[in-house]
């Protein structure tokens, strides 16, 4: 992503829908402005897509503060994400066809799992 920094940041503002993107910019490898895009992005997504993505990123990033090497090889994925997610919510940059596959089939499949987790949340309360 152009403007990424390599200064490591001692914490990232709270995303609360972005989870990988702030551990990135935490670690200083995703600019500001698209971090703020990103976050933006996360804003306008459903409850169960949210939900969905927490399940899987929440350990994700934890485990990527502790490992520069699964960092590195999941900023493969993540930036071109970001990278998408600044071209819609400023018109700035260029966007990515990498970004726009992972946004196609990651918001479906993250909704299924949000759906998937509230439906045992349910069942849990109706039974237990």
């Amino acid at each position: 992503v152009t403007g990424s920094t390599t200064t490591q940041k001692s914490s990232a503002p709270s995303g609360g829908m972005t989870v990988i993107c702030t551990e990135l910019y935490r670690q200083g490898l995703l600019d500001e402005e698209t971090y703020l895009a990103d976050r933006e992005f996360g804003l306008s997504l459903p409850q169960d897509v949210l939900e969905g993505y927490h399940l899987w990123a929440v350990p994700l990033a934890y485990r990527m503060r502790h490992s520069k090497r699964l960092t590195a090889l999941i900023a493969l994925f993540a930036l071109p994400w970001a990278q998408e997610m600044r071209k819609r919510i400023t018109g700035k940059g260029n966007g990515s066809r990498l970004g726009k596959a992972m946004l196609w089939g990651g918001v479906p499949i993250c909704a299924w799992i949000g759906r998937q987790m509230s439906r045992r949340a349910i069942l849990g309360r109706s039974f237990g």
